[in-house]
């Protein structure tokens, strides 16, 4: 309000300077001007000199408005109130839309959810109240109130407002959902998986509000050149008003006037503010788009990144096992199809992770199988049944040569599957009821790499990520596999460690001469010591573990590797921002304050040093509100030169 009365009053005020219009009109529109902004000025001023007896930059701008009055200069005390509203206004602006983007979210989600009670009765509970392991329905157009899997129905989702993802995703029973996300087109019962604190949209509120109110050491370094500068420059404003004509033998007026550009000039608005709203502006976009920045020191030490470490297993890959081979000793008496459909016959009814993937991949064929009888499973070997009357085995090629079946004719085939960093589990099975049990053939698993990987690793390298390794627990061959795929050295990955061999690997790479922030990309428990240990952590997809959360710096919602050279990106930008605007803020004060000394400056280039320094820095520091979704681009080298 303040600042639209000063616009019009000024407007109004510099019509009166060349129209035919008494001159104390333009005087009394100054004056106005000057009035209007006086809400937003004064109690600032006041409570800085009376409660926190500091010298703030409501008070200097007070203090120059006044002195300008006072000299006559009514025009450029009123620029000098409506300019610092200006910049205010910008730097509130940015404050509120952040504020806004992580506020709206969480306000979205309706604050109850429909519940289904084990006798099919419906009731509406508070969100805060839903426990894990509650049937929640959600019906089409409505917002998901809580994360948790699909247990019936299917939908398309729209993920945009948590992830940033343009598209709408399916989701099926079986898939996970997230609080935050909207059901577009279909009645889904949903069984919570975490308490609605503990979800993601929750966490961005909590944990983007505290990056808002915290401080980086750039900005504290400001902070404190900030107190000696404002107090060292008003010392000086006194000597050049004062002490300077007496000392001349001048008149006071001129030097007066000199010292009031050094006042002006003193006000750090644009130092101060150099820092906080670009740091605001870029944790308000990235909460925009599932990226939540624990604290704004982790923001400042993301954009020093110049190496970066994955996890192997539900990081660069998919974390499940899928069958990715199928072999049959004897085509004639057993295909292909047939050595998977018995092998899903058997595997239906186990729970380890191979057993699953071969029954998922099975499951088209599985139809042709009969009954299966007698399932029995024998741990860290195998399994075994009978299948249509025919006895079935399925396991590691050591344990069927321990029950005498012969395996020799697949060897070379397993040895090859696991140079590949595959798995191999050979089926035996009886060509007719109560025959001999044969080989009939092999089938190799595999943990598929992510899409998107390449494309996320390549956009790193091609930047300033000087080094880009992969550390892993899994064995070597399969470490190595994964690693060809996404286009990572051989002499860059590290495999068959251990949680504190994570953490080794990861001290290495901050060993490295050259290297100042290492990332560390991962998903699972074992990964948190090494999330703690790096510079920062960063924790990635909405399944990653809730320790893995809790360690790292940064939490990336999506499953999506492109958000990691998007956020690094991001986060040199705000670096360099930063930068920037400290050089703006104090390279025009520097050169103003050696033409005031020297009497070459006047009121209004000292305007444009404080006030027009202060809009320049925020507008500058806002526009890192507005980066896009997508853009992977690699992260620019220019980024690496601030230190």
């Amino acid at each position: 309000m303040a600042l639209a009365a000063g616009f019009g009053i000024e407007y109004v005020a510099g019509l009166g300077d060349g129209a035919p219009v008494p001159v104390w009109w333009s005087d009394v529109a100054y004056a106005t001007a000057m009035a209007a902004t006086a809400p937003a000025i004064l109690p600032g001023a006041w409570k800085g000199l009376a409660h926190d007896r500091t010298l703030g930059i409501n008070a200097l701008i007070a203090f120059a408005t006044l002195a300008a009055v006072a000299l006559g200069e009514w025009s450029e005390g009123a620029t000098v109130a409506v300019l610092f509203v200006v910049g205010e206004a910008i730097e509130g602006f940015t404050f509120a839309r952040t504020r806004g983007a992580v506020s709206s979210l969480r306000d979205a989600i309706p604050a109850t959810a429909r519940v289904i009670s084990g006798d099919g009765t419906a009731r509406d509970v508070a969100v805060s109240e839903i426990s894990t392991g509650t049937r929640v329905a959600v019906q089409p157009g409505g917002w998901i109130p809580i994360d948790g899997i699909v247990i019936e129905g299917t939908a398309a989702v729209n993920q945009a407002p948590l992830t940033g993802e343009s598209l709408p995703v399916d989701r099926a029973p079986g898939d996970e959902v997230l609080a935050g996300t909207v059901n577009l087109d279909g009645f889904l019962v949903v069984e919570t998986s975490r308490a609605f604190d503990a979800t993601a949209v929750a966490s961005i509120a909590r944990v983007a509000g505290s990056a808002l109110n915290g401080s980086t050491r750039n900005q504290r370094l400001i902070q404190h050149f900030a107190r000696w500068y404002t107090p060292v420059v008003i010392a000086l404003a006194v000597a050049v008003g004062f002490v300077a004509p007496l000392a001349l033998g001048e008149p006071v007026t001129e030097w007066f006037g000199r010292a009031l550009v050094l006042v002006l000039v003193a006000c750090p608005c644009a130092l101060l503010m150099a820092a906080p709203i670009a740091i605001v502006a870029a944790v308000g976009n990235a909460s925009r788009h599932g990226v939540v920045i624990r604290s704004a020191a982790a923001l400042e030490a993301a954009g020093m990144v110049d190496a970066v470490a994955f996890d192997k297993t539900g990081t660069i890959t998919h974390g499940t096992l899928d069958v990715v081979d199928v072999l049959a000793v004897n085509p004639d008496l057993a295909d292909e199809t047939s050595v998977l459909s018995l092998a899903a016959a058997v595997e239906a009814r186990s729970e380890h992770p191979v057993g699953l993937a071969i029954a998922r991949a099975g499951a088209y064929s599985a139809h042709l199988t009969h009954g299966v009888d007698r399932f029995r499973a024998v741990a860290g070997s195998g399994v075994a049944a009978v299948v249509g009357g025919r006895a079935v085995m399925v396991g590691r090629a050591g344990w069927l040569t321990s029950l005498g079946i012969d395996v020799s004719r697949i060897e070379g085939e397993i040895e090859r599957y696991e140079r590949a960093g595959r798995r191999a589990v050979v089926v035996g099975a009886a060509l007719t009821p109560g025959g001999e049990v044969l080989t009939i053939g092999t089938i190799a698993l595999a943990d598929r790499i992510r899409p998107e990987a390449t494309e996320a690793i390549e956009a790193l390298r091609a930047g300033r990520i000087r080094t880009v390794r992969m550390i892993s627990g899994d064995a070597i061959p399969a470490a190595q596999s994964i690693a060809g795929a996404a286009r990572i050295a051989p002499e860059d990955v590290r495999a068959g460690l251990m949680p504190d061999g994570k953490v080794a690997a990861v001290r290495e790479l901050q060993s490295i001469p050259g290297v100042r922030a290492v990332a560390m990309v991962g998903d699972g428990i074992n990964d948190a010591p090494a999330l703690a240990a790096a510079t920062v952590g960063i924790a990635i997809g909405s399944s990653s573990a809730a320790i893995a959360r809790e360690a790292a710096d940064v939490t990336i919602v999506s499953d999506d590797l492109r958000r990691v050279p998007w956020f690094l990106n991001l986060a040199a930008r705000t670096r360099r921002t930063i930068a920037t605007n400290v050089v703006l803020a104090l390279g025009i004060k520097l050169v103003v304050l050696v033409l005031a000394t020297l009497g070459y400056a006047n009121l209004w280039l000292a305007i444009i040093a404080d006030t027009g320094a202060t809009v320049l820095v925020a507008l500058n520091g806002s526009r890192l509100i507005f980066r896009g979704r997508g853009d992977v681009r690699p992260v620019s080298m220019a980024a690496s030169s601030v230190a």
